[in-house]
């Protein structure tokens, strides 16, 4: 489902994903360690097809990302990728549950599907609250719910559980992982956390600008 054939990526002068290979099957989950600036999050955007300017090949679902026009893009993301990002990017004027309608654009609004949803993360009755009144770990836990939408085929998740508490945390792992293994998602986390990791089918370590097994 996501295949990385010499990806490299520099910004200026600085290298910061050098001839990345990268293979993760359906229903696989693979963490992604690495210090603040390694490159991690560069390498989920990649992914994603939200940053074009790296070189080598980058194919999701079979198709290469450097073929497809923004339009195209943005259908393959809405349809079949499910991103967490880490400042969430969360719409302040939508509600809980119309920030978890919006990747179901494509295929129709479920009111019940946003419910369920926010029940899965521990969200239950808040679907009214706006993001500027929810914590920053309802937010996380929002933008999860998001991501959970349509069930997406690749799963990309930066620093899933970082503003969540030990319980909540532990809760949010456990529902991505199913996720991978009901719905036969890939996934990809990128996190600095043990405990993230320790859920994970493979774990890599990405160290100047290569990915390493542990």
């Amino acid at each position: 489902m996501i295949k990385l054939t010499s990806v490299s990526r520099n910004f200026g002068e600085r290298t910061i994903l050098e001839g990345v290979d990268l293979c993760v099957a359906a229903g696989e989950v693979v963490a992604v360690l690495g210090a603040s600036g390694a490159g991690k999050s560069t390498l989920l955007r990649i992914i994603g097809g939200l940053d074009r300017q790296y070189l080598g090949c980058a194919q999701v679902d079979g198709r290469d990302l450097s073929t497809l026009s923004e339009s195209q893009l943005a259908g393959l993301r809405a349809e079949h990728i499910g991103m967490v990002f880490q400042r969430f990017h969360l719409l302040d004027h939508l509600n809980a549950a119309e920030n978890i309608e919006l990747p179901g654009l494509f295929g129709g609004p479920d009111s019940r599907r946003a419910e369920a949803l926010l029940d899965a993360v521990g969200l239950s009755g808040r679907g009214a609250d706006y993001p500027t009144n929810l914590s920053g770990g309802e937010c996380q836990r929002l933008a999860i719910a998001r991501a959970l939408r349509n069930e997406p085929a690749v799963l990309l998740a930066d620093e899933p559980t970082g503003n969540l508490d030990e319980v909540s945390g532990a809760a949010v792992i456990e529902r991505l992982r199913n996720l991978a293994k009901e719905k036969g998602a890939a996934s990809l986390w990128v996190t600095h956390e043990a405990r993230v990791a320790e859920a994970a089918d493979r774990v890599l370590r990405l160290h100047n600008g290569r990915l390493e097994t542990l």
